[in-house]
């Protein structure tokens, strides 16, 4: 699992399917229980060693990223 901060934003690339059902079930309690709202995405940025890959983005998730790598 890759992880990226941009400010207070936090970019998750999973690169197992494990890793991309823990971040799923992660996803559905973050909504559930705190009401965040998170989103899987595409990269389209060509170069980046994301590219054509989903990733999801947690919108002011930088404080989440401790818990998101115990699940590992």
């Amino acid at each position: 699992m890759k992880l990226h901060t941009y400010n207070t934003d936090l970019y998750i690339l999973p690169e197992t399917s494990r890793e991309r059902h823990l971040l799923q079930v992660y996803r559905d309690n973050l909504k559930q229980n705190k009401n965040i709202v998170s989103l899987w995405q595409f990269s389209d940025v060509k170069g980046q060693d994301w590219y054509g890959k989903q990733f999801l983005e947690i919108p002011f998730g930088k404080d989440f990223k401790n818990e998101i790598l115990s699940l590992i």
